[in-house]
C-alpha cells in the first residue's frame, strides 16, 4: 500500500483518536474521583476560611500510666450515674465545647456543653458529669464530640469524625482508669 492510500491513512486516523478519546475519558474519570475522595476530612467553609474538622479539629483522652482517664459510676446522691473523664486538645484550633452523648440499653442521653470554657490548644479538662441511669439503662457506649467556632458566624460545627467513642469504661470512678 502507498503511503497516500486512504486505505493506510484510516485505520491510523482511527487508532490517534482511540487513544485521544481514551486518554480524555481517563482524565474525567480522574478528576470526578478527585472530586469525591477527601481522605477523611470534611470540609465547613464559610467565607474564605475553610476548616478541616478531621485535621484541625482533635482531641483525645488523658492517659496517665497507661490508663486512660475516663471512669463510669454512682454519683453522690446514689440516684444519677456519674462519667469522669480528662480531655486532651490535640488538634491545631480550640474547641469550643463537647457534647457526650451516652448510649445505653434503653435510650440515649445527650448533654450538648460539657467544658468549663473553651479548651485552648494543647490544654486539658476534667468533665464530671452526671446523668439518669434508669433512663438510659445498661451503659453501652459513651461519644465525646468537639464543638468549634466558625469565623464569623454565630452558629458552631460539630466535628463528628473528630470524636472519641468508647465502648467500655471501667464502673470504679475511685481508681480513674
Amino acid at each position: 500500500m502507498a503511503l497516500g492510500s486512504k486505505k493506510a491513512v484510516s485505520p491510523l486516523i482511527a487508532a490517534v483518536l482511540l487513544i485521544v478519546i481514551t486518554v480524555t475519558i481517563g482524565a474525567v474519570v480522574m478528576s470526578l474521583i478527585r472530586v469525591y475522595v477527601t481522605e477523611g476530612d470534611r470540609d465547613i467553609t464559610e467565607g474564605k476560611e475553610a476548616i478541616k474538622c478531621g485535621r484541625d479539629v482533635s482531641m483525645e483522652l488523658a492517659l496517665v500510666n497507661d490508663n486512660y482517664q475516663i471512669c463510669n459510676g454512682t454519683a453522690e446522691d446514689n440516684d444519677m450515674a456519674a462519667l469522669w473523664f480528662m480531655v486532651e486538645n490535640t488538634g491545631t484550633m480550640d474547641i469550643l465545647d463537647a457534647q457526650v452523648r451516652i448510649v445505653g440499653s434503653k435510650g440515649i442521653f445527650l448533654n450538648d456543653s460539657v467544658f468549663n470554657g473553651t479548651l485552648k490548644m494543647g490544654g486539658a479538662q476534667v468533665v464530671n458529669m452526671t446523668y439518669d441511669p434508669d433512663s438510659v439503662g445498661e451503659f453501652r457506649q459513651v461519644k465525646i464530640v468537639p464543638r468549634i467556632n466558625l469565623p464569623g458566624v454565630t452558629e458552631h460545627a460539630y466535628c463528628s469524625d473528630s470524636g472519641i467513642a468508647i465502648s467500655s469504661i471501667p464502673n470504679n470512678c475511685t481508681t480513674y482508669q
